[in-house]
């Protein structure tokens, strides 16, 4: 499976304080050398903290993207290829993916 940024993926999402993991989709924002990548988190839930989060809207998505989401880009992980599931989705939207890379400016 080849994964590119914007791709979205189900994996087991860790929760902050790692004790448990939900099965999610997230968002590919690096492929690192090797077989890791870096993600962040898509979910329906709103946190309301509006620094870090990004409306997206289901058909701003091509593939089996069920509901408007929002990417929070301050919950951000890496992990490795064996445990993603599958490839869900992609990002089409060019103006999501340009929010998206201005927004992650703010944490790295």
């Amino acid at each position: 499976m080849t994964l590119e940024k914007f791709d979205i993926v189900l994996v087991d999402f860790p929760f902050s304080n790692l004790t448990k993991t939900k099965k999610r989709p997230a968002l590919v924002i690096n492929s690192l050398e090797g077989e890791n990548f870096i993600l962040c988190q898509i979910t329906t839930k709103r946190r309301g903290i509006q620094k870090y989060e990004i409306l997206l809207p289901k058909d701003a998505c091509v593939g089996d993207i069920r509901f408007d989401s929002f990417i929070y880009v301050d919950m951000i992980f890496t992990l490795h290829r064996s445990l993603i599931y599958k490839k869900i989705g992609v990002i089409g939207d060019l103006k999501i993916k340009e929010i998206i890379n201005r927004k992650l400016k703010l944490i790295i």
